[in-house]
């Protein structure tokens, strides 16, 4: 019989439903997050399931990708994306070079229910719905099948997630080496459910009597260097622009996700985090918070936002050097 990993560390990266051609595997809600099941009455025991499975199956990574990776702080030198950004901006920059050689970028956006989902985008205007971190899990349901079509057409393909979404992508993919395939992860403190988030912006709507449709958790409103400063763009019931701006201390929602109260189950001990599984991307980013120190707090230009970047693979380093 096939199987599914246990709950526990079920990292609902979905690759497992996504690979099944029979449709046997559907998707239940258990405290706020989403995990697969299999219908044993539509289930033929092929096993794809068993093997698309990055938990169950992990890909470990070699050695030589380790020992030649290298990181670097880097800053967008377009200052319209890079204050539209969490960080440096480095995200927009690699973006731009897949969109301009007609490829496809896949990242996490907003829909019009505020629910967060992995989308394609295929131009420039509308890569600003993939930029900044957003502290919910992400669906990934139908995605990766996706990606691989575009892989197989020849399209160049940007794929960027946690890192237990890359590994479940290049499971889903059979660890097939696509020369075409760039993958960026971000450093993932862990995901809160989609539900915990729903419940928190319904207390805000309700408090300030108007419905949320943008939420921006690191504004730069008061600096990159000021802490987590979530802004909600909201419209009013007589349709009038609101913007509801919480700082940490008057955060309910990030420092609860901060002192990791309701995170996946499957965070706490994560498998993608280690010394072999966790170099799954070609490149990943996160905030170089560590120049804190070298860089006095007046410098401007540090103050917009610096990227840390670490890149683990030749495909990586080509593409970041296409863009400097």
């Amino acid at each position: 019989m096939n199987k599914l990993c246990p709950q526990e560390q079920c990292t609902g990266c979905f690759a497992c439903k996504q690979i099944c051609a029979k449709g046997s595997i559907h998707l239940t809600e258990r405290k706020g997050f989403l995990y697969p099941e299999i219908d044993n009455s539509l289930c033929v025991d092929c096993g794809l399931c068993t093997k698309a499975c990055p938990v169950l199956d992990p890909n470990q990574v070699d050695d030589e990708n380790k020992e030649n990776a290298v990181s670097y702080a880097i800053w967008n030198n377009n200052l319209n994306d890079r204050m539209n950004s969490s960080s440096g901006g480095v995200f927009s920059a690699l973006a731009d070079k897949i969109i301009e050689e007609e490829g496809i970028v896949y990242g996490a956006a907003w829909d019009d229910a505020m629910q967060l989902k992995h989308i394609g985008v295929y131009d420039r205007d509308n890569l600003e719905s993939l930029r900044r971190s957003k502290y919910v899990q992400s669906n990934t349901d139908g995605v990766f099948k996706d990606t691989k079509h575009h892989l197989k057409e020849g399209r160049r393909v940007l794929f960027c997630g946690t890192p237990c979404q890359i590994a479940g992508l290049l499971s889903f993919l059979g660890n097939k080496d696509y020369p075409n395939l760039v993958t960026v992860g971000v450093v993932c403190h862990g995901v809160p459910s989609q539900m915990s988030f729903k419940k928190y912006i319904q207390e805000v709507e309700d408090e300030c009597g108007a419905k949320i449709y943008d939420c921006n958790f690191r504004s730069k409103k008061r600096g990159w260097r000021t802490g987590l400063n979530l802004v909600m763009s909201a419209k009013t019931t007589d349709n009038k622009d609101l913007t509801i701006d919480k700082i940490l201390s008057g955060n309910v929602y990030m420092n609860a996700f901060l002192k990791q109260y309701f995170l996946r189950e499957s965070c706490y001990n994560c498998p993608f985090k280690g010394k072999n599984n966790g170099y799954f991307a070609d490149i990943m980013l996160s905030d170089a918070w560590s120049l804190w120190s070298a860089i006095p707090w007046g410098e401007v230009d540090f103050g917009k936002g610096v990227s840390a970047v670490a890149v683990n693979t030749e495909k990586g380093n080509n593409l970041l050097d296409q863009c400097t």
